[in-house]
């Protein structure tokens, strides 16, 4: 029989793996929406403040391998225990809840770790002198890899979740008591104040902007003069 402060200990695990997965989405997602979806909006960003977004741009780029790589680090390195999927793994497996899909979807979640372990090593978190002086680029892959990665997070998280879930079932655990344990949609997460807003207000200035050019001059009151085109 499972131990239940064991088991809630990893029901716990979960629920804190699950925020750091649905940041790692948001981080993706910010990038994305910014910089990737469509020619228009990039051009919007640098009309507005093109170093300050390009910086951006990078800083989401390294933040976003920093992520992926932490949340599947090896489940102990240096005499620290990491908060990652395999150290996820390794408690289930000791308490007998490490189901066959747990591990199918775990080795997707390695297979994209490995297309950017050497930019994180490389370039992220070390500054390997040969790569840096020589411009060499590490971790490219493709949209088809992150929408994987992303399927297999979800999966992942869901597949925990269901396993712990049978495990309370079994001790005569109700469902209502169970709803942390449901499967979690994180394909898409808009939020107020996110990046989408951003692009809105961006436009709303750049719609001022013009109106200004053209001699029409919206004030804060929200009322509009016409330039005098006398002076």
């Amino acid at each position: 029989m499972n131990n239940c402060q064991e088991i809630d200990g990893i029901r716990e695990f979960l629920k804190k793996f699950r925020e750091e997965c649905i940041e790692l989405r948001i981080t993706y997602q910010t990038f994305h929406i910014l910089f990737e979806r469509d020619d228009g909006t990039v051009q919007l960003l640098h009309e507005a403040a093109a170093q300050f977004f390009d910086f951006i741009g990078r800083a989401l780029q390294e933040y976003y391998i920093l992520q992926v790589c932490r949340l599947t680090d090896p489940a102990r390195q240096g005499g620290f225990t990491n908060f990652t999927h395999k150290r996820l793994n390794q408690l289930l497996c000791e308490n007998n809840l490490l189901t066959s899909e747990i591990k199918n979807f775990s080795k997707g979640l390695d297979r994209y770790r490995e297309l950017v372990l050497p930019a994180r090593n490389k370039l992220i978190g070390h500054r390997d002198e040969k790569t840096v002086r020589n411009l060499i680029s590490l971790g490219a892959h493709e949209q088809k890899d992150i929408d994987e990665l992303f399927k297999n997070l979800n999966k992942y998280c869901d597949s925990v979740a269901e396993s712990l879930r049978i495990s309370y079932k079994n001790r005569g655990v109700e469902d209502a008591k169970l709803q942390d344990l449901q499967p979690l949609d994180m394909s898409w997460i808009p939020g107020p104040g996110d990046e989408q807003d951003l692009i809105k207000k961006l436009e709303e200035h750049r719609g001022w902007t013009q109106q200004y050019n053209a001699g029409e001059i919206p004030s804060y009151t929200g009322r509009t003069q016409k330039k005098n085109t006398d002076e």
